[in-house]
């Protein structure tokens, strides 16, 4: 039995997730803990009443004894690198809620945990729904020439869906480095086109109308989909799969980190002007990062 715990309940992810996971035999959700980002006191035990949760730690390292993973959920990224810490110094498997981190250091300390061989895992919904996977698997043998990929809403917090999106397609097997990005344009939705090692050029649309949307163009044919799978489910099975050691995640931390990188270099094309590519490896550990802290207090206020 993979016994799980949830720490921070801001978003409406713990709530959608802890009902199919309590639908499989072989995981139980064990404890829960929030650190009232967002929720007000004595959400948590509300929290757990209502999804059958047996217990409710008064402090995150209190949770450590009593599961195997921890989801770390909270919707400050800032704070992910804080609550992974302890966890992984206890040797316990680690999910980080998208975005994994906002800012370089932070994903260097999760790099580096896993080198030291922490099993830290994250990310995206996207990543492991069923249209993606299709693709993936249709573009088999295939060399990639261009990916379109779109998403609504923000920048960060949504437009992370859509960079890992395009990893998924792409697969660990055949992953290229991001090389640099250049911001395209503002009309409606920021445009950044990512430039990769081995030729493949991708165009991510952020804050587009609608929903989340791929195509793709290789040497053995073209492949598009409009994703409206139940994509929390496949993220979920892909998750237990990984911890309960039946097949690995579909990205490792480098490709995790990666996709937080080309984001930061596309806001940092914005700043320098429209057309002005940036290399992924000029991003510096002490440079700016998208802000967690206020990032949360305007979500605390439109759930409020």
């Amino acid at each position: 039995m993979l016994k799980i715990g949830i720490a921070d309940l801001d978003t409406s992810h713990p709530g959608r997730w802890v009902p199919i996971l309590q639908g499989w035999d072989s995981v139980a959700v064990a404890a829960c803990w929030d650190g009232g980002s967002v929720r007000p006191p004595g959400y948590a035990r509300q929290f757990a009443a209502e999804h059958n949760i047996p217990e409710v730690v008064p402090a995150l390292a209190d949770m450590i004894a009593l599961v195997d993973v921890v989801f770390v959920q909270g919707c400050n990224w800032d704070l992910h690198v804080e609550r992974v810490r302890p966890f992984v110094e206890a040797g316990k498997g680690v999910y980080i809620d998208k975005p994994l981190a906002g800012n370089v250091a932070d994903l260097l300390q999760l790099k580096a945990w896993a080198a030291e061989g922490a099993d830290i895992i994250g990310g995206s919904s996207l990543r492991c729904c069923e249209e993606v996977k299709r693709m993936h698997a249709q573009s088999q043998g295939s060399d990639l020439h261009t990916i379109f990929a779109s998403g609504p809403n923000d920048f960060f917090n949504y437009g992370i869906h859509v960079i890992e999106m395009v990893q998924g397609v792409i697969g660990r097997e055949r992953s290229s480095p991001a090389v640099a990005v250049t911001h395209l344009g503002s009309h409606g939705s920021e445009r950044l086109l990512v430039d990769y090692a081995n030729g493949l050029q991708v165009v991510l649309e952020l804050g587009a109308a609608g929903g989340f949307f791929l195509s793709v163009s290789g040497g053995n044919g073209r492949w598009s989909a409009t994703v409206d799978s139940d994509f929390y489910r496949a993220l979920l099975q892909d998750v237990v799969a990984h911890f309960r050691d039946e097949r690995p995640f579909p990205a490792d931390i480098d490709l995790l980190c990666e996709a937080v990188m080309v984001l930061l270099a596309g806001r940092e094309s914005m700043r320098r002007g429209r057309l002005t590519p940036v290399r992924v490896d000029e991003l510096r550990a002490d440079g700016p990062g998208f802000d967690g802290h206020s990032f949360t207090e305007d979500y605390r206020a439109s759930v409020g």
